[in-house]
C-alpha cells in the first residue's frame, strides 16, 4: 500500500479509504495540458505519445502539485506551437487541467500556474 506520507486521502468511508500519490496527479495534469491544441510538450520533451515512457521523476521536474486540506495547486511547464496566442492558450490549459483533476479525484483545484518554456515550429 502507498505510504500515507506520500499520498493524499481522496475518500474515506465505511468501505475503506482511497489515496492518490502526487505522481498520479502530476501525470493527470501533464496529459490534460497535452490534450489542448497547440501545446506541443510538457517540460520541452514530454509529448502525449511519450508521457508513459518517461519516468515519473522526470515528469515531476516540470509538473508539481501540492495538496493542502483537499485543495490542489498545480505548477506546469509547457511548450507551444509558434504563433499561438498565449493569452488564449493558457486559460484553455488551466481549465483543462483543473477539469480533469477535479473530475478524476473529487478534489478542488485552487490554481493552475503555467510557465511557457519553449516554442516549437509545429505540433509534435
Amino acid at each position: 500500500m502507498a505510504d500515507e506520507k506520500n499520498s493524499y486521502l481522496i475518500k474515506s468511508d465505511q468501505y475503506g479509504s482511497v489515496r492518490i500519490t502526487p505522481d498520479v496527479i502530476n501525470t493527470m495534469a501533464a496529459l490534460a495540458a497535452l490534450d489542448v491544441e497547440d501545446v506541443t510538450s510538457v517540460g520541452g520533451n514530454i509529448t502525449k505519445e511519450t508521457v508513459a515512457k518517461h519516468s515519473v521523476k522526470n515528469l515531476g521536474k516540470f509538473v508539481r502539485t501540492e495538496v493542502l486540506e483537499n485543495v490542489i495547486s498545480v505548477d506546469i511547464a509547457i511548450s507551444l506551437v509558434f504563433g499561438s496566442s498565449i493569452p488564449t492558450l493558457v486559460p484553455q490549459v488551466q481549465e483543462k487541467v483543473k477539469e480533469i483533476i477535479e473530475n478524476m479525484t473529487g478534489l478542488n483545484v485552487a490554481d493552475v500556474n503555467v510557465k511557457i518554456i519553449g516554442v516549437d515550429e509545429e505540433q509534435a
